[in-house]
Parts: structure tokens; sequence; C-alpha cells
């Protein structure tokens, strides 16, 4: 849901609520009355000294955007399911499996594929998704952004940018990250695909979409 940058964290773990307090909360009356973990109670009222929390504006956008978003959930999730339906068992595509008891719900950042060019005679992913655009399948390979892991903030020494005494972010030492390191989801870079979902699907257009999928891959090998 998104609200002007701002955000909203729901949890059931009083220790994790009470983190996000204290990053969040600065000079906020009666944040110390809410506090329970004894360390976290021995800060004063400007707690850790940050303010990560969403502007009045954002929370009234967040607020509204509440109102609608069982619904746009619901509707987004029967057409990613309508989409991966039609085009079960097609070789070297799928939609990104979720947790079996979660619903496929990517409101933020659009549906993702896992792409298998093995599967298509190592056709790269970027072919396959311009011969997809070329069916007027709006699929890039923007799935997948840079890996974490392997920013200049974990892999590098920037002398000045934590200041003085910090040896790295939040005061932990840099762990040195180098490729390699996390070979599942490195093996996954370049293999996400993404495009728009919808909430409200114009009709015929899921059908349009699996029928482009389908063909691009019966005839990949022209593509070669």
């Amino acid at each position: 849901m998104a609200s002007g940058e701002g955000g909203i964290v729901a949890t059931n773990d009083r220790e994790l609520y009470e983190r996000a307090l204290i990053y969040c909360h600065l000079h906020r009356s009666g944040a110390m009355e809410v506090l329970t973990n004894p360390v976290y109670k021995q800060l004063d009222f400007q707690l850790l000294g940050w303010k990560w929390r969403a502007h009045p504006l954002a929370v009234a956008i967040a607020q509204v955007s509440l109102e609608t978003l069982a619904y746009r959930v619901e509707h987004y999730a029967a057409n990613r399911d309508e989409l991966a339906s039609a085009i079960a068992g097609v070789p070297g595509i799928e939609l990104a499996h979720n947790y079996p008891k979660a619903k496929g719900s990517e409101l933020y950042g659009g549906l993702r594929f896992l792409y298998e060019p093995e599967a298509l005679g190592g056709l790269a992913a970027a072919d396959f998704c311009r011969a997809v655009q070329a069916e007027g399948v709006p699929m890039s390979g923007g799935g997948s952004r840079g890996l974490e892991h392997l920013r200049a903030i974990y892999t590098k020494d920037l002398p000045g940018l934590w200041g003085k005494g910090h040896a790295g972010p939040a005061n932990i030492p840099l762990p040195r990250y180098q490729q390699g390191d996390f070979p599942v989801t490195e093996g996954l870079a370049g293999r996400v695909l993404s495009m728009v979902g919808w909430i409200e699907a114009a009709e015929g257009v899921i059908e349009q979409v699996a029928l482009a999928i389908r063909k691009v891959v019966e005839q990949h090998k022209a593509l070669l």
C-alpha cells in the first residue's frame, strides 16, 4: 500500500514492535510508557534519536487506502492465479511461488516471473522479454534489483561515510560480503522478470498475455 513514502508496520511480536518504537518515536508523547523491554526503558524521551515514521499526509493517504485494501488484494490475487493457471506447464517460465498460506498479491512492484533459459535452448532473458513485448505484453527483466549483499556499503571501506568512530551501518563492522556468499540468491539474478498486474483486468487481457507467452515459448528456436 503506497502512501507517499509512508508505511504501516503490523506485527504480533512485542519485541519487534518496541524496536520499531525506539527507532521511530523521537519526542513522541507517551512513548516511554509503552516500552516494556527493560533495556529500552533505560533510554530517555529521545530514544535512539531517529524519526523514521510517516508524516501526517502520508498517514492520511494510508488511512484512506485501507478502505479499499481488501478489495484490491482479493482481486489482484484472483487475476494472478488466473494467469498462473493459464501458463501452467509452459516450459521456461512460471510465476514466482508464494508461501503456502500466503496470497499472491504484489500490489507494489508488479508480477514476478522465474525464467529458466536452459528450458528454451539458452534463450537469454532479455531476448525473451523483447519477443513477448513484440506481442504486446510489457514484460521486462527488471524484476530483480541489484543484490543487497554486494552493495558498496557492505563490500568496501568508505572512510568518512558513517562519521568518526563508526565502523559501518549502525556501528556494526562490515561483514565484507563477496560474490558467492549467497549462491541461491545470486543464481536468481537476471532470471526474475516482471510486469504490471491487474486489480480490475480488462476482459480477455489475461488470456491474451498467456497466449503471447505461449507463442514465444513455442517459437523460441527462431530467436536463438
